[in-house]
């Protein structure tokens, strides 16, 4: 049975500078398989990339996590300061219209090769479908804009879907 309290994590990487986005492990055959979304674009130098996750692992599942991180290269051609730090809000038009969500988490992380800075922004299971049922988003993280491919569009609403067949299956079995 779903219950409106309950979520479930989503992940929305955006990503620069080539980082990419899909991580490579083995399946443990004792867990559930994570439901996920991988956009197939390739990332490009500040140009977002998607990436999508529901972790089913946990009981409840977490609130579902809109992430989107933006990353760019150290030493002599890259930057030595964060591009965020003191402006790091996440604005959303949703088909033209101006859509809030939950304030976003902002941190950082630096690698030998680069300074990676995350955003994540909590949503339901009902704005995500929400999201997927759109026909064109647009966001801004600070003055930068960009928009969310259609095919990411409806990643995003598979993802949903498949999240809510999830939900309603293990609530059949308890």
């Amino acid at each position: 049975m779903y219950h409106p309290k309950r979520h479930v994590q989503l992940g929305v990487v955006l990503l620069a500078c080539g980082l990419s986005s899909a991580a490579v492990g083995q399946v443990d055959r004792f867990k559930p398989e994570p439901l996920e979304y991988n956009s197939p674009e390739p990332a490009r130098h500040h140009v977002p990339g998607l990436y999508a996750s529901i972790d089913v692992d946990s009981d409840p599942p977490l609130p579902i996590q809109v992430l989107f991180t933006y990353n760019q290269p150290n030493g002599r051609y890259g930057s030595s300061t964060w591009k965020y730090t003191f402006c790091n809000t996440v604005d959303w038009l949703v088909d033209g219209r101006p859509t809030r969500l939950a304030p976003i988490k902002y941190s950082q992380m630096e690698l030998p090769d680069r300074r990676i800075e995350f955003f994540s922004q909590p949503v339901t299971l009902e704005q995500l479908k929400a999201l997927g049922k759109a026909k064109k988003i647009e966001y801004r993280i600070c003055k930068d804009e960009h928009e969310i491919s259609s095919e990411d569009i409806a990643g995003l609403l598979d993802l949903a879907e498949r999240g809510e067949k999830f939900i309603a299956e293990q609530g059949a079995a308890q």
